[in-house]
């Protein structure tokens, strides 16, 4: 009799423990949720996140996004964290948020570079493929005058690197490369302020390719101002200089490489027949030296003009790069963030996706990525006077296809 009671509690005790590891819900409705009974796993929703808040962590304002997607499918979002205002000059630090679920929750501020009362600006980072995060960007010393230019100080702008194989949590103490990419005269030197890219293709596949601009005394204009790259064929170790546009009239600029491996930069413009309308030049020999560049069909406004983004998504069935270009999508106001987008190598642009409601419009300076999801990410300066900081946002790329 006691044999057989024993066994009824075994067997009772193994049907009790089986109960419990089902947790009691059917398959495919993991938790007693409604509405699957279970049925098809439900999307992901689009991302809309404030990465950035005006006074956060000891700073007035931020300024200036990047974002790329590490190998691990962190994104991670870069900005200039001004602590005296959102003036270019002043006490700027480079800071990192990271965000391990495509964009809907973010990580604290992770100062990246912080040199005092120093400007740390214009970042520039590029997943490389051994995983390493690297990052550019520029340095100067603040002093009156510093802010456009070499300044009164004699401490010109110059290029730094900085890198994390973390995953974005810790970063190298940055080193001084200007002297390798330097520009002779230059006044002004600036790196993106964009994501860099590692080239796929060939010529050149593996190379490190970073969009930059400079000015520098002219005579028609006195002022040039040209886009140029600089690019590293040894994962960031030694960097060259690279090609120069003919535009004088170029600024800030962002690269990307088309279906057939050459390299298309994008440039803010300031040439005065043309302005409200960004300019393009190609390079077909790796960034080494660019075709003449030209005018194009994207607008941006034509009283200052403003930075913008450019990102291949994927190279279609006709071998050409499906692009896509975020700025503000109008002639006279830093307003109506929007995507645009090219099927064919960026020779025409059809669609306009606005990213920013319409009942709050006002953008600046933004950057795109490819999430570890497939979805489009956009991180942008977002309110008048990008007095809400920064913003990210995520959406199908058949959403922005399918725009009117």
């Amino acid at each position: 009799m006691k044999k057989i009671q024993k066994l009824i509690w075994i067997f009772a005790a193994l049907f009790l423990a089986a109960a419990c590891s089902s947790g009691g819900d059917e398959p495919g409705n993991p938790g007693g949720s409604e509405g699957g009974g279970g049925g098809e796993p439900q999307p992901e929703a689009n991302a809309t996140s404030q990465v950035y808040k005006p006074g956060e962590s000891g700073y007035a304002a931020f300024r200036i996004p990047a974002v790329v997607v590490s190998k691990a499918g962190t994104v991670l979002a870069f900005t200039e964290g001004r602590v005296d205002g959102s003036a270019d000059d002043g006490n700027i630090d480079l800071l990192v948020k990271r965000s391990e679920d495509n964009g809907n929750t973010w990580s604290i501020p992770i100062k990246v570079y912080d040199d005092g009362e120093n400007r740390c600006q214009n970042p520039a980072p590029v997943v490389l493929n051994n995983g390493r995060i690297l990052l550019l960007f520029c340095w100067n010393e603040r002093t009156p005058g510093s802010a456009n230019g070499s300044g009164s100080s004699g401490h010109p702008r110059r290029v730094m690197k900085t890198y994390s194989d973390d995953d974005g949590k810790t970063w190298s103490t940055p080193e001084d490369i200007h002297d390798q990419v330097a520009i002779a005269g230059y006044t002004w030197y600036a790196t993106g302020p964009c994501h860099a890219i590692v080239k796929t293709l060939a010529p050149n596949k593996g190379r490190i390719v970073v969009p930059c601009n400079h000015n520098k005394p002219g005579t028609n204009p006195k002022s040039e101002r040209h886009a140029h790259l600089i690019y590293s064929d040894d994962q960031g170790a030694t960097w060259h200089l690279g090609a120069v546009t003919d535009h004088p009239y170029g600024n800030e600029s962002t690269v990307v490489e088309l279906g057939d491996g050459s390299l298309m930069t994008n440039m803010r413009n300031y040439e005065p027949n043309s302005l409200g309308y960004r300019w393009q030049a190609v390079s077909r020999d790796g960034g080494l030296t660019y075709e003449p560049a030209q005018v194009t069909t994207l607008i941006e406004p034509n009283n200052n003009g403003c930075q913008g983004s450019i990102l291949r998504y994927s190279i279609n069935s006709a071998g050409k790069a499906n692009l896509l270009f975020s700025n503000p999508d109008h002639g006279s106001s830093r307003r109506n963030g929007s995507i645009k987008l090219s099927s064919n190598d960026g020779r025409s642009w059809s669609r306009t996706f606005k990213y920013v409601p319409d009942n709050d419009f006002y953008s600046a300076y933004s950057d795109l990525a490819v999430l570890a999801n497939k979805k489009v990410g956009v991180l942008f300066e977002h309110g008048h006077n990008n007095s809400k900081g920064i913003y990210f946002r995520s959406f199908e790329f058949a959403e922005i296809a399918a725009a009117l």
